[in-house]
C-alpha cells in the first residue's frame, strides 16, 4: 500500500505535534514549587523578595526554553521535509534550508544569552 503525499504530511504533522506535545508534558512542575517556598513571590506581602536582575534572568531562562522546544520542533519540522521529499530537490532544499535557519536562529539566541550574562556579570559583579 502507497501512502499518498497528502497522508504522509498528515503523518507527519501528527508526529511533531505528538512530539512537541510529550516535550511540553514532560516538563517538571516541582521546580516552580521550590521557588515559591523560598520567600519567592507567594510569601510575605505578595511581592518577590528577589533582585531585579535575579528576575529578569528568570524571565530570560524561562523564554529561552520556550524557544529552545520551538527550535527543536522546526528542526524535526525540517527532517521531516526532507524525509518525505520523495527525492524531489525543491523539497529537500526547502528542508535542508529550514534546518540550517533553525540552527543559526538558535546560535543567534544563545549569543545573545551569552552576551546578556557576560554584561550582567560586568554590571554587577559578585561580590565575595
Amino acid at each position: 500500500m502507497k501512502l499518498t503525499p497528502i497522508a504522509l504530511k498528515r503523518i507527519s504533522l501528527a508526529t511533531l505535534v505528538a512530539s512537541t506535545l510529550f516535550l511540553l508534558a514532560s516538563m517538571h512542575p516541582a521546580l516552580a514549587t521550590d521557588y515559591f517556598d523560598q520567600g519567592g513571590i507567594l510569601t510575605g506581602s505578595g511581592l518577590s523578595t528577589d533582585s531585579p536582575t535575579t528576575v529578569a534572568l528568570n524571565i530570560l531562562a524561562a523564554f529561552l526554553g520556550l524557544i529552545g522546544v520551538i527550535d527543536v520542533a522546526i528542526i524535526v519540522y525540517g527532517g521531516f521535509l526532507i524525509l518525505f521529499s520523495q527525492g524531489n530537490p525543491e523539497k529537500v532544499k526547502h528542508g535542508r534550508d529550514t534546518v540550517v535557519w533553525a540552527i543559526v536562529g538558535s546560535l543567534i539566541i544563545f549569543s545573545a544569552l551569552g552576551i546578556v550574562l557576560y554584561v550582567d556579570s560586568v554590571i554587577f559583579p559578585e561580590t565575595p
